[in-house]
C-alpha cells in the first residue's frame, strides 16, 4: 500500500504541474482510498498489540478519507467498503455516545492551496482543487475556551478512555476495571480533548 501510495503521488505532482485538474482529482481519490485501506490494515495490528486508542484513531483515519474520496467518485466497491469500516466501528468497538469537543479561537490561517490568508482567496475549505485538499494551515493565537460533552463531534478520536465507576476506573475500551479507586466517584472521566491529526492530504 505504501510504495502504491507513492507512486500514485508521483503521478499526480505531474497532472498538477502540467495544469490537469480531472487527472489530478481522479489520482487524489486512488491516494485516498488507499490510504484508508491502509489505515484500515492498522487497526488489527493495533488491536494485536492491544493497543486500542491507536486503533481507534486508526479506524476514523479510514473512514475520514473515505470521506474524502467520496467527494470526487462515487461507486459501489467504495460504498461497500465505507460500509466495511461502519460495521467494524460497530462489532469491534464498544458502542460511544459521548465524545469531548474542545471549543478554542485561533487566527484564520492560511490556505493550503495558494498560501494566502484564507480570508482573501477564494478557495473554500475542504473542497478539492486540482489533486489536494483545501485546509486552513498556520493557525497561530490559539487560545482554549471550555470543553463539552457532544453526541456528533467533530473529530471522533477526542474520546473519552477511562471514567469513575463505583470504587474503580473503568477502560472504556475493554470495559474492565484498571485501577482501584477508593475515592472515585460517577463522572470522573479521563480522555483526549483535541487530536492533531497528520493525514496525507498533499
Amino acid at each position: 500500500c505504501i510504495s502504491f501510495i507513492k507512486y500514485i503521488k508521483n503521478i499526480k505532482y505531474q497532472a498538477i504541474e502540467q495544469n490537469c485538474p480531472y487527472e489530478a482529482d481522479q489520482l487524489f481519490h486512488m491516494q485516498c482510498f488507499l490510504n484508508s485501506l491502509l489505515s484500515s490494515l492498522k487497526i488489527w495490528i493495533f488491536l494485536a498489540e492491544e493497543d486500542y486508542k491507536k486503533a481507534w484513531d486508526s479506524l476514523i483515519d479510514a473512514q475520514d478519507y473515505i470521506t474524502i474520496a467520496k467527494k470526487i467518485n462515487t461507486y459501489e466497491g467504495i460504498l461497500n467498503f465505507d460500509k466495511h469500516l461502519k460495521s467494524i466501528e460497530k462489532s469491534i468497538f464498544p458502542q460511544r455516545k459521548i465524545y469531548l469537543s474542545a471549543a478554542f479561537t485561533s487566527s484564520i490561517g492560511y490556505c493550503s492551496i495558494c498560501d494566502n490568508e484564507f480570508f482573501e482567496c477564494d478557495h473554500i475549505e475542504n473542497n478539492i482543487y486540482c489533486g489536494r485538499l483545501c485546509l486552513r494551515i498556520k493557525l497561530t493565537d490559539i487560545k482554549a475556551n471550555h470543553v463539552a460533552l457532544v453526541e456528533n463531534p467533530d473529530d471522533k478520536r477526542c474520546i473519552i478512555t477511562s471514567y469513575g465507576k463505583e470504587n474503580s476506573v473503568i477502560d472504556s475500551f475493554t470495559l474492565e476495571a484498571i485501577e482501584d479507586k477508593d475515592e472515585a466517584q460517577d463522572g470522573i472521566i479521563q480522555g483526549y480533548m483535541l487530536s492533531f491529526k497528520n493525514l496525507d492530504w498533499n
